[in-house]
């Protein structure tokens, strides 16, 4: 990324919470992004894939993957990104892994988000409406099994993806 600058709309107009940040970050290396709390790591975090509510967020710069700038390109382009290409990792677990639920089936969930997605890039499948999406929160018996279902399909990566760890 480079001169990355980001600012949150308020109602008495935009406040930085990145300012011209320049980072190189290399392919196939883990990196940390490390700092005092509210030096603005999170909002770059989600900046780097464009989650930040596009309607609420001013983005100057470039954020470059593969060659492609992120901030020139449409949201739904951005999504065959995330999650293969770029990917962040927030330390706070109890944001990222749901201590209720099973840790295969919240990684089913994602492997089954992550091939949806390929399916719908490659014209296999389109578009499902909002309401056949696993969603987040709160849960009806209906989501859970389908959750478990998912866990079943992708059970083998699971257990690949977690012998690795």
């Amino acid at each position: 990324m480079s001169n990355l600058t980001v600012s949150y709309r308020t109602f008495r107009g935009y406040l930085k919470a990145v300012d011209e940040v320049d980072l190189n970050v290399e392919k196939s290396i883990i990196h940390a992004l490390v700092g005092e709390s509210g030096c603005g790591k999170s909002t770059l975090g989600l900046a780097l894939s464009r989650l930040l509510p596009e309607k609420r967020v001013l983005y100057t710069g470039r954020i470059v993957c593969n060659g492609t700038d992120l901030l020139s390109i449409k949201e739904n382009d951005v999504e065959e990104f995330r999650g293969t290409q770029i990917a962040t990792v927030f330390q706070e677990p109890m944001t990222s892994l749901n201590p209720v639920y099973r840790i295969g089936e919240q990684m089913a969930e994602a492997l089954g988000v992550k091939s949806h997605r390929d399916l719908l890039h490659n014209g296999a499948m389109s578009k499902p409406k909002p309401t056949h999406l696993i969603g987040v929160g709160d849960e009806s018996i209906l989501m859970r099994m389908r959750r478990r279902g998912l866990y079943r399909q992708f059970a083998e990566e699971v257990h690949e993806l977690l012998g690795k760890v």
